[in-house]
């Protein structure tokens, strides 16, 4: 099972209420792209939530829920959404999200914009820049631009500038929520993908690491990753006083953990440099079995 902390709401495309035909100007899909490509890059866990899934029981499974530049928004969601922001949600808006009706509505412009009741902002072109709207026990973080979009589009020195964008955005958000990403990395680099598994039954967790800083010209020489400081919550297995120990499976060849240390709610490795691939299995070792022959005690693995 995938473990998750963030989220992005896929509202109605704008290919529907918009121009079909002008591809290059998607700005919903190409907003989701984009989040998605700069979170990756940042190492944060998420994953794709289609509006018709937004209710009640997916949010309380969510801390943060972005909505990048969701144009067609359905009126009846603003009341789900902003419960779970007084309960303590924190909730993360760009562009002229909810400038449209959703389907119910054909897509029908309005004014105020349908989630001015989340963000405080009723009109877009007279948007700040940002603005933050604390309800209750939650947040929500409005930003004018479409930073998505824009990062699709920029070339790749462009986004390196504009990386941080994202990282403030979160970092905001997890500091108001006093809370700590699911994984993090101090020095992992964009050209490392870092994904998080857990297998709750079997009392195992996977931290996958693929290395992608493959050139782009010929020959396309593949440059190893450095090593690397990976750091993740605690797994509910490993709360009730089990200790863990680390294998990593690689076709790299036989790699080790150089360092493993947990606290009561990060478990703390350091990673070597790696060609390919690998993945880090954080299990209990095997259980001890112990018996009594001809007064000796033999214990076995």
């Amino acid at each position: 099972t995938e473990i998750y902390t963030l989220s992005l709401h896929d509202a109605l495309p704008i290919s529907l209420p918009g121009d079909a035909a002008n591809f290059a100007t998607q700005n919903h899909q190409y907003a989701v792209w984009g989040w998605g490509t700069a979170l990756s890059q940042l190492h944060y866990q998420y994953r794709m939530v289609p509006e018709w899934k937004l209710n009640t029981k997916l949010l309380q499974t969510l801390r943060i829920l972005i909505i990048p530049n969701a144009q067609a928004f359905e009126p009846t969601d603003v009341a789900t959404l902003q419960n779970w922001v007084t309960n303590g949600g924190c909730l993360i808006v760009t562009g002229d999200s909810g400038s449209l009706l959703g389907e119910t509505g054909n897509f029908a412009p309005i004014n105020p914009l349908v989630l001015a009741p989340l963000t405080g902002v009723t009109n877009f072109s007279g948007a700040p820049a940002l603005r933050t709207n604390f309800l209750g026990s939650g947040a929500v973080y409005y930003y004018s631009n479409n930073v998505g979009y824009v990062y699709y589009n920029a070339t790749t020195s462009g986004r390196a500038a504009q990386l941080a964008t994202f990282g403030t955005a979160l970092t905001n958000a997890y500091a108001f929520l006093r809370a700590q990403p699911v994984l993090a990395s101090s020095n992992a680099p964009v050209t490392v993908g870092l994904t998080l598994y857990q297998d709750a039954a079997a009392l195992k967790t996977f931290v996958d690491l693929n290395n992608f800083n493959v050139g782009a010209n010929s020959p396309y020489a593949v440059t190893n990753t450095p090593a690397m400081e990976v750091d993740l919550a605690c797994p509910a297995w490993l709360t009730n006083g089990l200790t863990v120990m680390a294998t990593i499976v690689s076709p790299d060849g036989p790699l080790r953990v150089t360092s493993l240390d947990w606290n009561s709610n990060r478990v703390y490795l350091q990673l070597p440099p790696v060609t390919n691939y690998l993945s880090v299995i954080l299990q209990p070792p095997p259980a001890l079995s112990v018996s009594q022959s001809a007064g000796m005690v033999i214990i076995t693995w």
